[in-house]
């Protein structure tokens, strides 16, 4: 160690606190992306199954309320606009087109796609739970414990300074014993000031030590967590991902609506007659990602910190 400034300098400890503070902020930054998007999922299936619902009533002109979640669920009909859940006036033209013959029997059934919906939304809603306990209460855990190392840090540094305020002291009694004549009561504040001087060495050696070793550990406790972090955050990833790719491929009724791109001569229709939507689906669940999948970002930095 060394005196810059009238303060203690510790290269180790410095060091330290720049990998401390590069890991927490990037621990915060990961779990703020992970909180957006959990937000952003839950967000997609809610306006998703809104959508259906008002497909739902304008098409058969039924009343739509669910059933199907528990009171908390952010997806119960409580936490939907009035207006999707109360009942609606039929409308007879849609009704009989969607009501289709066997000439459309590949006419998708919205009540029955909005309830196969809801299924993969409980799935989805599973993985979600599994996220926050497996994935974002690590997080959240190892924020708690740097704060408590915070808190030693910041006790550090006011030790520091009350060691610089004594060591300046010294310095000008030091450099003004030439020139003023020695005396009991000045001699009496210098032994009072090296006194002081040494007990605040000591508080102030005592809690470099201390904070140096809580760095360290939890350096080491973050890396052991993250790591293991890393693999429930890829699992649950992939949980997820499995969900979008379900409902955008596995749905029967959402099949029908289209899963490639149609021939020419199938754009070519009667306007007199319903035609299909035709939805691109393969890159789904990859677009969804780079949207909404904020946590990825923060991924390879906080990695490549650890590994300096």
């Amino acid at each position: 160690m060394k005196f810059m400034s009238s303060e203690v300098v510790d290269p180790q400890f410095t060091e330290l606190l720049f990998k401390f503070s590069f890991v927490v902020s990037n621990t915060e930054s990961l779990l703020h992306a992970c909180e957006q998007y959990k937000r952003s999922l839950r967000c997609f299936f809610t306006e998703s199954i809104k959508i259906l619902e008002i497909f739902h009533q304008v098409l058969d002109g039924r009343d739509v309320i669910s059933q199907s979640f528990p009171n908390n669920s952010p997806y119960t009909s409580s936490n939907l606009p009035e207006g999707l859940i109360r009942g609606s006036q039929s409308s007879p033209p849609f009704a009989e087109w969607w009501s289709a013959s066997e000439d459309y029997c590949s006419t998708p059934n919205i009540g029955r796609l909005r309830r196969q919906v809801i299924v993969i939304v409980h799935r989805a809603e599973q993985d979600l739970l599994f996220f926050e306990k497996g994935v974002q209460a690590p997080l959240s855990q190892l924020i708690t414990i740097s704060r408590n190392v915070s808190r030693t840090v910041s006790r550090r540094a006011a030790a520091n300074a009350e060691l610089g305020l004594l060591a300046t002291r010294y310095h000008e009694l030091f450099c003004n014993r030439a020139l003023e004549k020695k005396n009991v009561k000045r001699q009496q504040e210098e032994e009072s000031v090296i006194k002081k001087l040494q007990i605040s060495l000591e508080k102030f050696d005592t809690l470099n030590e201390l904070c140096k070793d809580g760095l360290v550990k939890f350096l080491e406790l973050s890396g052991q967590l993250l790591d293991g972090w890393f693999h429930n955050y890829y699992y649950t990833n992939l949980r997820i991902s499995y969900a979008l790719h379900h409902f955008s491929w596995s749905v029967p009724e959402f099949r029908k609506i289209g899963i490639s791109n149609p021939s020419s001569e199938d754009r070519t229709t009667n306007v007199d007659q319903p035609t299909t939507v035709f939805v691109p689906t393969s890159g789904i669940c990859q677009e969804f990602h780079v949207a909404h999948d904020a946590v990825s970002k923060h991924v390879a930095s906080v990695i490549n910190g650890l590994d300096k």
